[in-house]
């Protein structure tokens, strides 16, 4: 049994890092323990660019990339057989910056990464963290008044890994 998932990477008109039709190395994590991983794929960038296919057996999978600027960039996808799966890893402008994990897997949310997302982003700029640990080290008043943001994470009566933001 086989599936495919067909990768490909949208950029803003910020992010000019990378040229159009370049391609950023990224990874396929499963998100269970019956699927692979493949480390090192090619996915192609740009304004429309064609996506690049995969095999992996049926299953969730989480693809993500990291940018030259250091932005980590993550979607996942349900792998079927049939029609390929397409995921799109999409660089949009948005206030909303998300983390969705608690760093033991990968170390993310990289701590230069959001800096950086802090010192290129908009005017305001929303952190949104799952986990209270890693949100804690930008949940500093003096530097979300110095740098314009603001961070929410779970409050310490809810349960970690989870939030809900209203857009």
């Amino acid at each position: 049994m086989s599936a495919t998932l067909a990768v490909s990477l949208l950029l803003s008109d910020y992010e000019n890092d990378i040229a159009d039709g370049a391609m950023i190395v990224g990874d396929i994590y499963p998100a269970d323990s019956k699927g692979v991983t493949r480390n090192n794929i090619l996915i192609p960038c740009g304004d429309t660019p064609a996506p690049k296919e995969y095999d992996v057996p049926p299953g969730r999978y989480v693809v993500s990339a990291r940018l030259p600027s250091g932005i980590v960039l993550s979607a996942d996808a349900e792998a079927r057989e049939g029609p390929s799966t397409p995921v799109t890893l999409n660089m949009v402008d948005s206030p909303y910056e998300s983390h969705s994990t608690n760093g033991s897997r990968h170390g993310h949310p990289d701590d230069i990464a959001i800096a950086r997302i802090l010192k290129h982003g908009g005017e305001t700029k929303d952190l949104v963290f799952n986990y209270r640990a890693r949100a804690s080290n930008w949940d500093v008043r003096s530097l979300e008044e110095q740098f314009g943001y603001h961070v929410r994470a779970p409050a310490p009566e809810d349960e970690d890994g989870f939030i809900t933001v209203e857009f």
